[in-house]
């Protein structure tokens, strides 16, 4: 008898402890494929040409005015965010995960330019999507989907003209299963978006850089629901309220690389010359998202002019103040 109760007692513990592993359906998906699309449209393009320049005295040449050197970019990079990885607790990591994505030597402009390696004309950019496919019963679903596209309102375009810097907001954004382990009784996911632009280019002077850091974006999603069946009014009503949220942070705008192109001199004769330009401007993003299903995790520290996002849930600024966060790190409308 005092084997059978040691025994059963033995069986018990076993079923608990597998019970207590058990995760949700919408969470540890593993097989997965992830993928970045730049968007390239007429918009951003027409915001520019519709944008009111700033007022410059009239003795500055327009020129010069538009050749922007690096130096002054280099100040504005460091305008944007930071973003610190924070220690994980070993009995939290399960509910954690990393996924990321990138896409390389892209062109920022649809043409070539004779004006400087900041001349706004021609810019294509105007956003990506991300999205993370998973297979369920050999079927592809996509478990993220989500949009950014550059702020095209009259601000910010003429921040493109004038500054050389862009801004991101949110287009469209969905979440449907978490890469990270979600408890069966919790069926909401906790995600940071970690978005890096770079680029190398050539100087006029000769000067080659490479890999460097334009700017950075960084958004933040709290208690984002999984299941669409089980609430799909609050699903998406989530999600619709997403829609233009700016993204914290800032970027400025690819600079061309200096070169030479061929010029016809003649035709008929079938005669050129090499001629100075700069050119369409290559540029790669990385994503790098991180994913928790637990409320008390702390995956990223985002601080951006004094203020700092922690926890997921609060905004900390340097006045002490905190408010509630129910979707992004910092929601706006153009």
């Amino acid at each position: 008898m005092k084997f059978n109760k040691t025994g059963v007692f033995l069986i018990t513990c076993t079923l608990l402890a597998q019970a207590a592993c058990v995760g949700s359906k919408f969470g540890s998906q593993k097989k997965e494929s992830v993928n970045l699309l730049p968007k390239g449209t007429g918009a951003v393009q027409d915001a520019i040409a519709g944008a009111r320049v700033q007022s410059y005295p009239p003795t500055l040449d327009a020129r010069v005015r538009r050749g922007r050197s690096f130096a002054g970019a280099t100040t504005l990079i460091s305008l944007g965010v930071n973003a610190v990885d924070t220690l994980i607790s070993k009995s939290k990591k399960k509910y954690t995960a990393n996924w990321t994505c990138a896409r390389n030597d892209g062109y920022f402009y649809d043409q070539a330019s004779l004006d400087g390696p900041f001349d706004p004309v021609g810019m294509q950019f105007s956003g990506f999507e991300v999205n993370r496919c998973i297979k369920i019963d050999k079927h592809d679903v996509t478990a993220v989907h989500a949009e950014f596209e550059v702020k095209t309102d009259d601000s910010s375009a003429a921040q493109i003209i004038n500054d050389g810097v862009f801004k991101l907001k949110v287009k469209d954004i969905r979440v449907r299963y978490a890469k990270a382990k979600v408890p069966l009784e919790k069926q909401q996911l906790n995600l940071d978006f970690e978005i890096t632009f770079t680029t190398s280019y050539l100087t006029k002077e000769g000067q080659f850089y490479t890999d460097v850091t334009l700017g950075k974006f960084l958004f933040s999603l709290r208690h984002a629901p999984l299941d669409s069946a089980a609430d799909t009014a609050g699903y998406n009503s989530y999600y619709r309220k997403l829609k233009d949220s700016v993204l914290t942070g800032k970027c400025v705008i690819v600079p061309r690389s200096y070169g030479y192109h061929r010029v016809i001199v003649d035709s008929a004769k079938h005669t050129a010359k090499m001629a100075a330009f700069w050119n369409r401007g290559t540029y790669s993003i990385d994503v790098k998202v991180t994913e928790s299903s637990k409320d008390d995790f702390t995956g990223v520290l985002l601080t951006s002019a004094g203020i700092i996002v922690d926890n997921g849930s609060k905004m900390y600024s340097g006045s002490g103040s905190s408010s509630k966060s129910s979707g992004s790190a910092g929601k706006k409308k153009d």
